[in-house]
């Protein structure tokens, strides 16, 4: 899909980037003394990524390659979601997604894994630039789906042979609490609006060339059965029972359900 010549440069402004810390797991500092910084060309190749992955188990204290490997796609789809997917409906900005722009940040002292996200570029793209909002939403979530994370979920699957549904489902898992749930309470009701409409366009519009599959792996997992508090059953177990010894079903387990 070709992209039109931007007019004018635009970015994430350090408001946007407040209200991304606020609530969601966004860096918003400036001064990264004490903290340990891991970039995202770090997944952006098979023997970098397993090395990754490998480090991992020892920070999770891990045997279950497939347990790490779920845990890792669980939170970046949480990024994806929070720092790709947020900015488009609340800001109307498509930040640039791609290994070279992203970064993990940790506390030194931290020994959990509980990192945030920082785009190295605030640049992104927004509607006045494409012919049309839909233009520019097909343009971004391909962007941020297809030529991002079906890569790493990919190479994840290759290394590892966790299942690539159960990948996505960990997408949709927070997509929907995002889109059903959280976002509700957050935003005001004009982007609350736009938030909704984005949803529609996500679920039932994109086709699977958006995300190089052969059909929507959202809406595949959109018709699942409800708790209560409106999370949904997962269809697929996440497998991070398996982590170790202090590990246990998350409470949309299809196993207790």
């Amino acid at each position: 899909m070709k992209k039109l010549e931007p007019r004018t440069k635009h970015t994430l402004t350090q408001e946007d980037v407040q209200f991304l810390a606020e609530h969601f797991q966004q860096f918003a500092g400036e001064d990264v003394n004490g903290f340990r910084i891991i970039p995202g060309e770090q997944w952006s190749n098979r023997s970098s990524l397993e090395h990754y992955l490998n480090q991992l188990k020892t920070v999770l204290h891990s045997d279950s390659s497939v347990a790490v490997a779920s845990t890792f796609t669980k939170k970046y789809a949480y990024f994806i979601v929070t720092a790709g997917l947020v900015p488009i409906s609340v800001f109307h900005k498509s930040p640039r997604f791609a290994f070279d722009n992203i970064q993990f940040i940790h506390q030194e002292e931290e020994q959990k894994w509980t990192p945030k996200i920082s785009f190295r570029d605030k640049e992104v793209t927004v509607p006045e630039d494409f012919r049309s909002r839909e233009e520019w939403l097909r343009f971004s979530y391909s962007r941020l789906f297809r030529d991002h994370i079906k890569e790493l979920f990919d190479a994840v699957h290759d290394i590892t042979r966790l299942s690539k549904k159960v990948m996505w489902e960990n997408l949709a898992h927070h997509t929907f609490w995002f889109y059903e749930r959280y976002g509700k309470q957050i935003l005001d009701e004009r982007q609350w609006k736009t938030a909704q409409r984005d949803f529609q366009f996500l679920i039932h519009t994109l086709n699977g060339e958006a995300f190089g599959e052969d059909s929507n792996p959202l809406s595949y997992f959109a018709g699942l059965n409800r708790l209560p508090n409106g999370a949904p059953i997962r269809k697929y177990c996440c497998l991070t029972y398996l982590l170790n010894g202090e590990s246990h079903n998350c409470k949309v387990c299809p196993h207790i359900h």
